[in-house]
């Protein structure tokens, strides 16, 4: 049949009709035009009718040649009477929480939502919207709401060319940049503190773009073979980890290349520059989907005060890399940490040491070991000693615990089971 009317348009039309009950129900003209078939058959079902018998009821009239009769409205449902305040005051009595769990709670069950859920963002600030009118308490839940969602990490959903979008989880603050740099096949050198998530950040990319990953950890006695392999007794070549992915193909990590001798590492000149590398057993074309991406705790340039024991590394090769600098992502620490109260102390810590200019390292890793000791049965104190201090002199321990103290945070508050 010509210009058959679309069955959403049908439901649109009812709707309309019923134009004196929408603002009830918080329905805006430009949201009613946006709706897809769910949100459609709700709020017929909200009026009083039933979708399938408004369409089936339509295309009969059609077929008598009535094309622009919208089915007839049902009997008005009765206006929804607005919660009136000592109501919702007597919820929350009884949850027994305060605004920010109950902001918190609201968060995780909206964990993890994506540009596709753009409806039920939709529907949690229409009833933001109609909360925030109510009372008091409410609109100190809302803030609370906004602030934890401020520092929450969002799952990461990306998208390349034509393969499915891939549901990355959450990322670090800096994932994007390496993502943009590994995509297009350059090479990542990523320099930042000890346990700030920059290895599991390489093996994320890999699995985002779909590309094999393996890896070494460079330490000075790592040798040209570990990298281009070499022939044995027989005559046989024995092949590396890094020849499977420069010949086949994927990301290949180097981590703690600043750990590594300048001349050994001298040797991925040539392979990362140019198309081709020597290997023990003759030349090898370099794969159009090989990434290197190399991680260190500083640029190269030698030892400094925190990490004694780097070297600096040739210039010719750091010119293969593009730099991307990799601090602590402290929202995405306190996002997967298994013990928030513990995390809160160790990054009020982190903050007066740095704030001090005092030469320590408190990485994330004190955060999840520490949770797992604390989690064991270990005294707070104790786990600090273990994990934060690990022999930071005592005038020092004493001028960082006033810094935290003048920062505005109490350490401690660890919740017991």
């Amino acid at each position: 049949m010509k210009n058959r009317k679309p069955n959403n348009d049908i439901l649109k039309d009812f709707i309309k009709s019923h134009d004196g009950y929408m603002g009830i129900l918080g329905i805006t003209g430009l949201q009613l035009a946006s709706a897809g078939r769910p949100k459609l058959d709700k709020w017929v079902a909200d009026f009083g009718g039933q979708s399938e018998h408004l369409i089936s009821d339509f295309r009969a009239k059609e077929k008598t040649g009535i094309t622009t009769v919208v089915a007839e409205p049902v009997e008005p449902v009765e206006p929804v009477q607005p919660i009136e305040p000592a109501k919702i005051e007597d919820h929350i009595e009884k949850a027994d929480v305060d605004s920010a769990k109950i902001g918190q709670a609201i968060i995780d069950a909206m964990g993890g939502v994506g540009a596709k859920d753009a409806e039920l963002r939709e529907d949690v600030t229409l009833l933001a919207e109609v909360l925030s009118q109510q009372d008091e308490t409410i609109s100190n839940i809302l803030n609370s709401i906004e602030k934890l969602g401020k520092d929450r990490v969002a799952n990461l959903h990306i998208k390349i060319g034509d393969k499915p979008a891939v549901d990355a989880g959450k990322v670090h603050m800096c994932f994007d940049k390496l993502l943009q740099t590994a995509s297009v096949r350059c090479h990542a050198f990523l320099t930042g503190g000890a346990g700030s998530f920059k290895t599991s950040s390489a093996e994320k990319v890999a699995e985002v773009l779909g590309l094999k990953c393996s890896g070494i950890s460079i330490s000075q006695q790592t040798t040209e073979t570990k990298l281009l392999g070499y022939m044995n007794a027989e005559g046989s070549y024995v092949t590396t980890e890094f020849r499977k992915r420069y010949e086949g193909g994927g990301v290949f990590i180097l981590d703690e290349i600043d750990n590594g001798n300048a001349n050994t590492l001298a040797v991925l000149n040539s392979a990362l520059a140019n198309g081709n590398c020597a290997f023990a057993d003759g030349m090898v074309t370099k794969h159009e989907d090989f990434v290197l991406i190399a991680t260190a705790n500083t640029y190269g340039s030698g030892a400094n005060a925190q990490y004694v024991g780097r070297n600096k590394l040739d210039d010719a090769t750091l010119d293969r890399f593009v730099f991307i600098d990799w601090d602590y992502d402290n929202k995405l620490e306190m996002e997967i940490a298994p013990n928030k109260a513990w995390c809160a102390d160790v990054q009020a810590i982190r903050k007066a040491i740095a704030d001090l200019k005092i030469k320590a390292v408190v990485s994330p890793r004190a955060t999840f070991d520490g949770a797992k000791l604390l989690e064991a049965g270990m005294g707070w104190e104790d786990v600090l000693f273990a994990k934060v201090w690990k022999g930071l002199a005592k005038d020092a321990q004493e001028k960082v615990l006033a810094k935290v103290a003048s920062n505005g945070h109490t350490l401690g508050k660890i919740e017991s089971k």
